[in-house]
C-alpha cells in the first residue's frame, strides 16, 4: 500500500511537471511571438533561431517529460506490481496468520496435553515410587519368606532325613514283623491243614455216625414195631383176662403225651432219623389192670433205652454237622467267605490326592467394608500371593482313615467314637472333634507310612486350591452360585456326596465341615485393623452347619471366609485334609 501511494504521488508529480513545462513553454512562445512581432527581421531570425533552440529545448523537455511520465508509469506499474506482491504477501500473511492462530490453538492444546502428560508423568512417577516402595517391601518380604522357606527347607531336609531313618527303621521292623507274621501264618496254615484233616475225619466220623444212626433207627423202628405187636397181643390177653372183673376202661391218648403218674398212662412219641420214622401207638395201662407189672416195667425200660440210643445217634450227627462254622456275612461281590465284609457297612475310602499347579492369584476381597460388615471384614484387602505346586487330599480325612492311625499309634479317639471305633455307617464321614495337634500327629504318621512329607495346608494353599488356582473363581465349581452346590445348613454327610467340587476334582472345600490350616491367624497386610498375631489361634477355612445365616445370604463371601480357632481345643464340625509334597 505504501509503494502504491508513492507511485501515485510520483505519477501526479510527473503530470504536474509536464503541465508546468507546457504552460511555461506556451507562455514563453506567446511572449516571444509578441516580442518578435515588434522587432525587425534580424531579430526575428535570431529569435527564430532562439525559438528553434527553445523548440528543441521544449522537445527535449517534452522528451524529458515523456521520460518522466514513462518513468512514472513504470513506477506506477512497479508500484502496482509491488502492490500485488504486497497483496499476495498480505494474503500469505493472512494465511500464515490463520496457520499461526491454528498453530497457537494447537500449541495451546499441545501445551494442555503436555501439562496433562506432565501431571500423568508426575502421577506415574509417584505411583512408580509407591510401586518401588511396594516392590522393595515385597522383595524384603520375599527375602524374608525365602529365608523362612530356606529355614523350613533345612528343617524339612533334617526332618526328611529323620523320616527316612524312621522309615528305614520302620521298614526293617515291618519286614521283621511281616517275616514273623509269615512264619506265624505258615504255622497257622499248617495248623489249619491239621484242623482241616481233623475236620474231615470228624465229618467222616459224623457221616459214619449218621449212617449208623439211620441203620440203628431203622433197626430200632423194626424192634419197636415188634414190641408194639407183642404189646398189642399182651393187651388183648390182659383185656380178655380182666373182662370178667371190670369193664372196659380204655381211652385214647394222642401221640406225644407224657407219662401221667396219677392216671398211669404212658405214651411213646414219634422217633426216627432222616426219612425213616415210625409212630408207636399209645399203650394204655391202668394201675390194678396188669397182673405182671414187673414184665411190663422191663418192657417199658427196654423201649425207652432204644429211644435214647436212637435220639443220641441222631443228636451226634446233627451236632457234627452244625459244628462246622458258616459265614453269615457277604463280601462286596455277594459270595460267602472268611474274608467277607458286611453289606451294611460302606467300603472305606482310601486317601486320594489331586495335583495343583503353582502360580499366583488374588487372595481375599476388596468389596468388603470391615466397618459395616465386621463379620466378613477380615477378608480385606485382596492381595497377590505366589503359590508353588502341591498335592492336596481329594476328600476331607474320614473316620475310617483316622481309625487306622488311632489303632496303629494307640492315639486318643474322638469323643463321639465308641470303644475306639467310629459310629457304624459313618466310616466315610469326615472325622471331627480333633485338635490341631491331633491333625498334625496324623500328618506325621502318614508321612512315615508313605515316606514323604505331609502336613496341613497353609491358608494360601487352601484358598488357591478352592478357587481353582489362577482362575480366582468365587466358588469351587465356577463363578455362578448354585443353591444346592454345597452342604451348608445340614449335618455333615459322607465325603464327596454333593456338587461341591473344584475343576481339578477336590471335594467339599466349601461345605460339609470346616478345616484346620497350618497358618496362624492374623489380619491381612493393608487391613486397617490392628496387626496382631496370636499363636494360640490357627486359621480355619470352609463352612459347616453352624455357619451364620448372614454369611450364607452372601454367597460371594463364603469361599474367602476365614476364622481363628483355639489350637488346643476340638470342635464338633471341624476336620482337616492334608497337603503332601508333589
Amino acid at each position: 500500500a505504501e509503494a502504491q501511494r508513492l507511485a501515485e504521488e510520483a505519477q501526479d508529480k510527473a503530470i504536474q511537471a509536464k503541465q508546468r513545462i507546457e504552460a511555461d513553454v506556451r507562455r514563453q512562445v506567446e511572449a516571444e511571438m509578441q516580442r518578435l512581432a515588434g522587432q525587425d527581421q534580424s531579430k526575428q531570425e535570431a529569435e527564430a533561431k532562439r525559438l528553434s533552440e527553445e523548440v528543441e529545448a521544449r522537445r527535449a523537455a517534452e522528451e524529458r517529460a515523456n521520460y518522466l511520465a514513462q518513468a512514472a508509469l513504470e513506477a506506477q506499474q512497479l508500484a502496482e506490481s509491488e502492490r500485488k506482491q504486497r497483496q499476495e504477501e498480505a494474503q500469505k500473511r493472512e494465511l500464515h496468520e490463520g496457520v499461526r492462530r491454528e498453530a497457537e490453538v494447537e500449541s495451546q492444546r499441545l501445551a494442555e496435553q503436555v501439562a496433562e502428560a506432565r501431571k500423568q508423568y508426575e502421577d506415574a512417577k509417584t505411583e512408580a515410587s509407591r510401586e518401588a516402595q511396594f516392590r522393595a517391601e515385597a522383595e524384603a518380604k520375599q527375602k524374608k519368606v525365602e529365608g523362612e522357606l530356606q529355614a523350613v527347607a533345612a528343617n524339612e531336609a533334617e526332618r526328611r532325613k529323620l523320616l527316612e531313618a524312621r522309615a528305614k527303621k520302620y521298614i526293617e521292623e515291618q519286614a521283621g514283623r511281616f517275616e514273623k507274621e509269615a512264619q506265624a501264618a505258615k504255622q497257622r496254615l499248617d495248623e489249619a491243614k491239621v484242623l482241616i484233616d481233623q475236620e474231615a475225619q470228624k465229618r467222616e466220623q459224623a457221616e459214619a455216625a449218621r449212617i449208623h444212626a439211620e441203620e440203628e433207627a431203622e433197626r430200632l423202628s423194626q424192634e419197636i414195631v415188634e414190641v408194639q405187636r407183642q404189646m398189642q397181643e399182651m393187651q388183648q390177653h390182659i383185656t380178655s383176662d380182666s373182662q370178667s372183673r371190670i369193664g372196659t376202661s380204655q381211652r385214647s391218648i394222642s401221640p406225644g403225651s407224657l407219662h401221667d403218674p396219677n392216671s398211669g398212662v404212658i405214651s411213646l412219641t414219634t422217633i426216627g432219623s432222616g426219612q425213616t420214622s415210625r409212630q408207636i401207638p399209645s399203650i394204655l395201662l391202668k394201675t390194678g389192670e396188669v397182673s405182671n407189672k414187673k414184665a411190663m416195667a422191663a418192657l417199658a425200660v427196654g423201649v425207652i433205652a432204644a429211644l435214647v440210643l436212637a435220639v443220641g445217634g441222631i443228636g451226634i450227627y446233627f451236632f457234627a454237622i452244625r459244628s462246622t462254622p458258616v459265614s453269615t456275612t457277604k463280601n462286596i461281590n455277594g459270595s460267602n467267605g472268611a474274608n467277607s465284609v458286611s453289606t451294611d457297612a460302606p467300603a472305606p475310602l482310601k486317601r486320594e490326592s489331586v495335583m495343583i499347579q503353582g502360580g499366583s492369584f488374588m487372595m481375599g476381597r476388596n468389596d468388603i467394608d470391615d466397618k459395616t460388615d465386621p463379620f466378613n471384614g477380615n477378608q480385606y484387602p485382596a492381595h497377590s500371593e505366589p503359590v508353588k505346586s502341591f498335592s492336596i487330599d481329594k476328600y476331607e480325612t474320614t473316620n475310617s482313615q483316622y481309625a487306622e492311625f488311632v489303632k496303629a499309634k494307640a492315639h486318643k479317639a474322638p469323643s463321639y467314637w465308641s470303644n475306639g471305633n467310629p459310629p457304624s455307617g459313618q466310616e466315610n464321614y469326615p472325622v471331627t472333634n480333633v485338635t490341631f495337634a491331633d491333625a498334625a500327629a496324623y500328618a506325621e504318621w502318614v508321612s512315615q507310612r508313605e515316606t514323604k512329607i505331609c502336613r496341613l495346608p497353609t491358608e494360601i494353599e487352601w484358598e488357591y486350591a478352592a478357587r481353582n488356582g489362577t482362575q480366582n473363581t468365587s466358588f469351587p465349581w465356577s463363578n455362578e452360585w448354585i443353591s444346592d452346590g454345597a452342604r451348608l445348613d445340614e449335618r455333615p454327610a459322607a465325603v464327596g456326596t454333593t456338587r461341591d467340587e473344584t475343576q481339578a476334582g477336590v471335594k467339599d472345600m466349601l461345605g460339609n465341615v470346616a478345616e484346620w490350616t497350618i497358618s496362624t491367624y492374623s489380619l491381612y497386610k493393608g487391613h486397617p485393623g490392628k496387626q496382631t498375631v496370636d499363636k494360640g489361634y490357627n486359621v480355619v477355612r470352609g463352612l459347616n452347619p453352624t455357619a451364620a445365616k448372614e454369611l450364607i445370604k452372601k454367597p460371594q463371601f463364603m469361599l474367602t471366609f476365614r476364622d481363628g480357632y483355639t489350637k488346643d481345643k476340638d470342635y464338633a464340625y471341624l476336620g482337616f485334609r492334608l497337603v503332601c509334597e508333589p
